[in-house]
């Protein structure tokens, strides 16, 4: 709770919430709180809270918006959970034999930035890095070091 209060006295703004929920456990409880205006390198955009706590932030389209999650060390896990939900969408990635319970090849293949692309250029926009490749065990893994760190 010292969060959003430190976070409104830095400008946020608070919508909803924000207070303990007296009926619980005393200061283990809060309400469900919401907040606006919050810069997004505030403490409270950039570290984990261990409470029901969420910040709107007004962008000017997806693009904005896609900045701001990737800014945030939970960027990656919003990445993660798109890509896995975008090749489940594709019936997952035929590379030699899989297959749906269907019987169908998957698409999500045809999605892949970089896997199997070494030695061309990232396709990231402007970018301009170039593809790697490492091996171990028989197993690769493909990346742009420019904008893959």
């Amino acid at each position: 709770m010292t969060s959003v209060g430190a976070a409104v006295s830095r400008g946020a703004r608070l919508l909803a919430g924000g207070r303990a929920v007296a009926s619980l456990a005393p200061g283990y409880y809060m309400e469900p709180t919401i907040l606006e205006g919050a810069a997004h390198d505030d403490e409270i955009s950039q570290q984990e809270q261990f409470g029901p706590i969420t910040c709107l932030y007004r962008v000017a389209g997806f693009a904005e918006a896609l900045a701001l999650a990737n800014a945030t060390a939970f960027g990656l896990t919003g990445a993660i959970h798109t890509v896995l939900n975008d090749a489940i969408k594709a019936g997952g990635s035929s590379l030699r034999d899989h297959r749906q319970t269907s019987g169908e090849l998957g698409y999500f293949q045809h999605s892949f930035k970089v896997y199997d692309r070494e030695g061309e250029k990232c396709t990231t926009p402007r970018c301009g890095g170039t593809v790697k490749r490492f091996t171990q065990n028989g197993r690769s893994t493909f990346w742009c070091p420019k904008c893959q760190k």
